[in-house]
């Protein structure tokens, strides 16, 4: 079986433009502007896998940002700290900061990650990111800091995750 690894990262780009001006109860600007310029970064079509890798940055420090509200358990904002930081000077696609960010899941959910079984090509993954992305921005504005914080590393993770080709039928 052949692995392959998907950076559905378009989606997140799609995500944070759709999500609208800012209004009444809008996250402060500096965090809008922060996703509009990743958002800026991620769709342009010459961007490079340090680009990737900045915006993956951004949304994990915006996770980060969360974490005090989130009142979630466990040392999960450590090792999404961590991942980050390996991410910074490694690579997007870093097994360790990987492994941190799976086991930071845990500790916020409770449960293993894993794809979710909805995610079966490149599409269905690019509609995840994009969904939770867009839910994301919206439990920022609404002060729901947890859901942030899981749809957030959920997106995160669905880009850095390996996806495996199905083999070709003959």
């Amino acid at each position: 079986m052949r692995t392959i690894f998907l950076v559905p990262i378009a989606a997140i780009a799609a995500a944070l433009s759709l999500s609208g001006p800012a209004g009444p109860g809008s996250p402060p600007p500096e965090k809008g502007a922060k996703l509009e310029h990743v958002a800026q970064v991620i769709v342009d079509e010459g961007r490079t896998e340090t680009d990737v890798r900045g915006a993956l940055l951004d949304l994990l420090d915006e996770t980060a940002a969360a974490a005090p509200a989130a009142g979630l358990p466990g040392d999960w904002a450590e090792k999404a700290v961590r991942a980050r930081s390996l991410i910074a000077v490694r690579s997007a696609l870093d097994e360790e900061a990987r492994r941190l960010l799976e086991e930071s899941w845990r500790a916020a959910t409770g449960r293993a990650w894993s794809m979710p079984a909805s995610v079966a090509r490149l599409e269905d993954a690019t509609a995840l990111v994009k969904r939770d992305v867009d839910g994301a921005v919206k439990a920022l504005r609404e002060g729901r800091a947890a859901d942030e914080v899981r749809l957030l590393l959920e997106a995160v993770l669905v880009v850095v995750t390996p996806m495996h080709a199905r083999a070709a039928s003959s």
